[in-house]
């Protein structure tokens, strides 16, 4: 019994050249290409997948075919040097753009409701209690999850791979 069309699918022909797997599945509109459609009708060799236009960046790109590290919606910090994301007044946190936690000592960026995660638990019980306000919690763990991660990278300690011209060359 034949096999299926796309490449390397072993499986066995149901029916028009596809396997039950890759039925409802569309086939790159390229001619000779038998890869699957990721988008546009375009497998990823093709272009069907689109990278960031930041020099040597090879992430995937969201909006103004720019990576959300990229993407000007997210300023990054006036601080000659620092890479980081700006927070407030075109700094980031490290530079004066935020405000600190209230815990005493505590330097990281406020997160929940004055402190940051991990001193959320200086506030009182009644502002805590998980059945009045779950989703603010489940939302701003979240939050202050991915901005604590943002907040400590900075793209000039980065070292990007230089992209090989033929990985990303359309055809």
């Amino acid at each position: 019994m034949p096999k299926c069309l796309f490449n390397g699918c072993e499986s066995e022909v149901e029916a028009d050249e596809k396997c039950a797997f890759h039925r409802n599945r569309k086939k790159c509109s390229i001619e000779y290409c038998n890869n699957q459609v990721y988008a546009r009708s375009l497998c990823i060799r093709h272009g069907g997948k689109l990278l960031c236009q930041y020099p040597l960046c090879g992430r995937n790109a969201r909006k103004g075919g720019l990576c959300t590290q990229h993407n000007a919606l997210k300023p990054l910090c006036s601080v000659e040097g620092c890479g980081k994301l700006s927070r407030k007044n075109n700094l980031c946190s490290s530079h004066g753009g935020g405000k600190p936690c209230l815990a005493d000592g505590c330097q990281t960026h406020a997160r929940f409701k004055g402190f940051c995660w991990k001193h959320r638990t200086l506030l009182p019980q009644d502002v805590l209690d998980p059945a009045s306000n779950a989703a603010d919690m489940s939302h701003d763990h979240l939050v202050g999850f991915v901005n604590d991660l943002l907040e400590e990278i900075d793209l000039s300690d980065i070292e990007f791979p230089l992209q090989d011209e033929e990985s990303t060359t359309v055809v």
